[in-house]
């Protein structure tokens, strides 16, 4: 059985991993950088929007890349099948997430160990939630659970013990979920049928 044509006369699969461990870094990038936002919010400046944007570029991204891959196919393929670009997107998606993760476990373990759970401890503490836990009890019974009934520092304590690692793999874990369903529209959006 013959393969199929592709940019570089390579097996299909081979194309699209090679196209989306590059592209894996830029989107990695963007998720770094929306971390970086969240990490302003959590120090308590007003940035929610901007993090907020900075969320949503990342799926944008991800659908970008896969049109630039497209767009340098297509000259030599006449086509871009759905299936293209939704393995293109998801193997993107799970590359960048691993570089998310090893940022999450370098600043947890070496950068910043301990004032991120701190400022996390006061953010949930702070005046502004008094509202939100008057309304729900149970929030304020669960977090006095998780402090050991030691407010702010027994949650930092408690935030802190969970370690970097485990902290790193949610990225993961959170792409296993996100990158298909951002590969569903990613490959809608980019198929091109041969004329």
């Amino acid at each position: 059985m013959k393969a199929k044509k592709t940019t570089n006369g390579e097996n299909p699969i081979s194309e699209i991993n090679a196209w989306a461990m590059q592209d894996g870094i830029v989107l990695g990038l963007v998720g770094i950088f929306s971390l970086f936002w969240w990490l302003v919010t959590v120090d308590g400046g007003d940035t929610d929007l901007y993090f907020l944007l900075s969320l949503i570029s990342g799926p944008a991204t991800c659908i970008w890349l896969t049109f630039r891959y497209k767009s340098s196919t297509i000259p030599l393929c006449g086509e871009f099948s759905f299936t293209k670009g939704f393995m293109h997107a998801l193997f993107t998606g799970l590359y960048a997430s691993v570089w998310v993760s090893l940022a999450i476990f370098v600043y947890l373990r070496y950068l910043d160990p301990y004032s991120l759970f701190v400022d996390l401890a006061n953010q949930m503490y702070s005046p502004r939630n008094d509202a939100l836990f008057r309304d729900n009890p149970d929030l304020r019974i669960m977090l006095d659970t998780l402090s050991g009934g030691r407010g702010r520092e027994g949650l930092a304590e408690a935030l802190r013990n969970v370690g970097p690692s485990t902290y790193a793999v949610l990225p993961i874990y959170g792409a296993l979920f996100v990158s298909p369903i951002v590969a569903i529209f990613s490959g809608l959006f980019n198929q091109h049928r041969a004329r």
